[in-house]
């Protein structure tokens, strides 16, 4: 094993969207090390991901989920109807990157130049006005233009764990706790809530 954790996470995708069983893209790197877990469970990193973690951590045969899902998702962003926004912050307390901005009884906005297309913020909110619609751009996986998203959304993610750790906490409801779903779990609440969006708005777009 010559592979390190920061080496590992450099490799990820960085959109903190959990979907692999740990609380971001930093966790799931040590985990490859410390757990063995499976070097497929990164869905936005896809096939070539899997490749890249294969050849890093020297895998014969990659410990797998099994569930074949490793078609990379169409680049997405979340999107805040913000007629419908009341301003109850549980959106902004859970996107890992703060690319959501607003205040208290005030109307949120996205800040789609940093936004992961995560879609945690979407189970929170208790209107359902938040989407995910296709991003204007399509952003390649593995190009040098994602490694360089990547890396800012990497800083982001970290300076954000850095102020939650220091008490610096936006105001507004407690943090709602999403480290304890696994991807499996996350995925279905992020389901339900796109789910629950089409019913509400049927001309709406959620991915």
């Amino acid at each position: 094993m010559t592979a390190g954790v920061d080496e590992l996470e450099a490799l990820l995708p960085q959109t903190q969207c959990r979907q692999c069983g740990h609380a971001g893209c930093a966790p799931y790197a040590a985990a490859l090390i410390t757990d063995d877990a499976p070097i497929d469970a990164c869905i936005p990193g896809g096939p070539v991901l899997v490749a890249a973690l294969a050849a890093m951590l020297g895998r014969n045969g990659p410990r797998c989920r099994g569930d074949g899902a490793l078609l990379e998702p169409p680049a997405a962003l979340a999107r805040i109807r913000e007629a419908e926004c009341i301003g109850c912050v549980k959106c902004l307390d859970v996107c890992p990157v703060d690319a959501l901005v607003g205040a208290a009884r005030q109307v949120h906005t996205v800040i789609a130049a940093q936004c992961t297309g995560c879609a945690l913020c979407l189970p929170p909110c208790p209107v359902d006005c938040i989407e995910l619609v296709p991003a204007a751009v399509e952003r390649p996986m593995h190009g040098a233009a994602e490694r360089s998203f990547a890396a800012v959304t990497r800083a982001r993610a970290a300076a954000r764990s850095r102020r939650l750790a220091a008490g610096r906490r936006s105001e507004g409801p407690e943090l709602v706790d999403l480290a304890g779903h696994d991807g499996a779990d996350l995925r279905a609440a992020v389901d339900a809530a796109v789910r629950r969006a089409r019913t509400r708005h049927p001309g709406s777009r959620p991915a």
